[in-house]
């Protein structure tokens, strides 16, 4: 720097270091092991490093790399959405930094659903015969209340839909008009994940 005499001053030296950044890293999942779905679930990721533009990234054998929506950010947890498919697989989640370094891999273990309950009748109520609307009550077990819950009553081989007054995973009532005859019925339950029970019979008399 020279002043307005023209003397020049000594030369300093200014030494600019880069801003320091954490390297991430993964101390355990949550849930881990995680229930398969074709559905969206959340991850949390817990560990230390963890920053602003962060992303997650995860892969399993013979898949390429996916990055996941995160959720939520803190220095020491993530909370990302996952769909893992509804089969068993080993996944490897890593966290990487706006510098693209990298976290250690930390495995995630995924495990199919269990299959769908049969619904299992167990007993039957009788019904007087008349012309008159009276309630059924199919006890048994595995019975999946929903919407899509189905009771087929019929005789002779033919089975007709009743309306579902109640439903518990034991019990469930229907309303039926038996007509005059006595006849024995016959009754199963197609429960709201497609399983259907073994066949029931009950009396009208």
């Amino acid at each position: 720097m020279t002043n307005s005499s023209g003397a020049v001053s000594n030369i300093a030296s200014l030494t600019v270091n880069a801003a320091a950044t954490s390297t991430p890293a993964i101390t355990s999942l949550s849930p881990n092991q995680m229930t398969g779905s074709n559905s969206s679930q959340t991850l949390t990721i817990a560990g230390t490093g963890f920053a602003v533009g962060d992303s997650v990234q995860v892969t399993f054998s013979g898949g390429g790399i996916t990055t996941l929506q995160i959720l939520s950010l803190s220095a020491t947890q993530i909370q990302a959405s996952i769909v893992t498919g509804a089969i068993s697989r080993t996944w490897a989640v890593t966290v990487v930094n706006a510098n693209n370094v990298a976290s250690n891999s930390a495995v995630l273990l995924v495990f199919p659903p269990p299959p769908p309950t049969t619904p299992v009748i167990t007993a039957v109520s009788s019904l007087k015969a008349a012309n008159t609307t009276q309630t059924l009550t199919i006890a048994g077990t595995g019975f999946t209340p929903g919407n899509s819950l189905k009771v087929i009553v019929g005789y002779n081989g033919y089975g007709y839909y009743y309306p579902v007054i109640t439903a518990t995973a034991t019990q469930i009532q229907v309303q039926i008009d038996p007509g005059t005859v006595a006849r024995t019925w016959e009754v199963e339950v197609i429960d709201s994940n497609g399983a259907i029970s073994n066949v029931a019979t009950f009396q009208s008399q």
